[in-house]
């Protein structure tokens, strides 16, 4: 009976032992999940704070980028004020510059002929003394003499103001130059030649005024 109870006793250790054996490892399982869970819980917190802190940054960046471009929007707007009061003030100008034009291309239009009517006043004094002259009795020699004076007189006029006088006779026709108006048989002169001039022709600063108007040979 006693050894009977003995190893009741003994088989209720050992029952015991492995018992808190398993609690031991219970508890040691636990003690590791609750690690791995609290490790898992601060990586999240540690996740979540880098977010947190990234959008924090991304909020600042955005915020100095959006400062930034209105400082620049500001400064940009202030320029194209500074430009449209200055267009404003040059649109002015131009006007007053173009009025300025106009009236003084009207006053040169108005007296652009003065200098050649003052150049031709002697010319008008001389013809009027000539008449006089006539009337009073000159002699037609000196009548004569006279208006071929006066005659020099005006070619000089127009000379100075760029007029020359075109040579035909004996030069070859230059249809930029003369007006043909007939065509003869010349004995002795080449066909194309400019035998007899009806009017002269003028050049006025290197341009044809008036074409001479010829009778050329064939």
């Amino acid at each position: 009976m006693a050894q009977d109870r003995v190893a009741e006793l003994e088989t209720e250790e050992k029952r015991t032992g492995l018992e808190q054996e398993q609690v031991a490892k219970s508890e040691e399982k636990g003690e590791r999940k609750a690690a791995k869970q609290g490790g898992e819980a601060a990586a999240e917190a540690e996740k979540v704070e880098e977010k947190a802190g990234a959008s924090r940054r991304k909020r600042k960046k955005l915020a100095e980028e959006l400062e930034e471009k209105t400082q620049l929007l500001e400064q940009k707007e202030r320029e194209l004020e500074e430009l449209r009061d200055l267009y404003v003030r040059k649109l002015a100008e131009f006007d007053n510059y173009r009025k300025r034009t106009q009236r003084e291309f009207v006053e040169l239009v108005k007296n652009a002929n003065a200098d050649l009517i003052l150049q031709l006043l002697p010319v008008v004094d001389d013809l009027e003394r000539s008449l006089k002259a006539a009337e009073e009795g000159t002699t037609l020699e000196a009548f004569v003499e006279g208006v071929r004076m006066i005659y020099q007189k005006f070619q000089d006029v127009l000379a100075k103001q760029g007029l020359q006088r075109i040579e035909s006779v004996g030069q070859p026709f230059d249809p930029h130059k003369h007006e043909a108006l007939m065509q003869i048989e010349k004995e002795g002169v080449e066909p194309g030649t400019v035998v007899e001039e009806h009017q002269p022709g003028y050049i006025l600063n290197e341009r044809v005024l008036r074409h001479a108007k010829v009778i050329v040979s064939k």
